[in-house]
């Protein structure tokens, strides 16, 4: 029953995060959420949905369960298309993440506009294809002034 894992996991906090794609009028978007600035943990941070995974719990069902409980949506309308490479944080993070398709965005009980309230993070989304502009950019612009 050998499966190979990180030497050390158990010292070591583990949480899974879904990228999620959704379709709205036939243009693919990435959520993301923005964490309210009053947060104690990660305030104004942005991030996936996900979180801990729990005692006994795979991280396939982490990911399930805290994007239902983030999206306010259910297992079924969640499609993981694959499992990415793991993240292994400075501090001891242990990050499985997935990319995902949210099937059918009616389905989710989220606003998409920034306004979020004292304890309150919103869920917001960017455009696939200004996301991958912007990264090129990003990465030629890096690459013109490391030469």
């Amino acid at each position: 029953n050998y499966k190979p894992y990180i030497n050390g996991y158990k010292n070591m906090k583990r949480a899974s995060v879904l990228i999620p794609i959704v379709e709205i009028n036939n243009t693919h978007y990435i959520l993301f959420e923005v964490r309210s600035k009053n947060l104690k943990h990660q305030p104004s941070e942005i991030s996936f949905p996900g979180g801990k995974i729990e005692s006994g719990e795979t991280p396939y069902e982490a990911v399930i369960r805290e994007t239902c409980e983030e999206l306010g949506t259910f297992s079924d309308n969640i499609e993981v298309i694959s499992s990415l490479d793991l993240l292994i944080t400075p501090v001891k993070f242990i990050i499985h993440p997935y990319l995902g398709y949210i099937k059918n965005i009616n389905n989710l009980n989220v606003a998409f506009v920034y306004s979020p309230s004292k304890h309150t993070s919103t869920i917001t989304k960017i455009n696939i294809t200004t996301l991958l502009f912007l990264l090129l950019v990003y990465q030629n612009f890096t690459h013109w002034f490391s030469n």
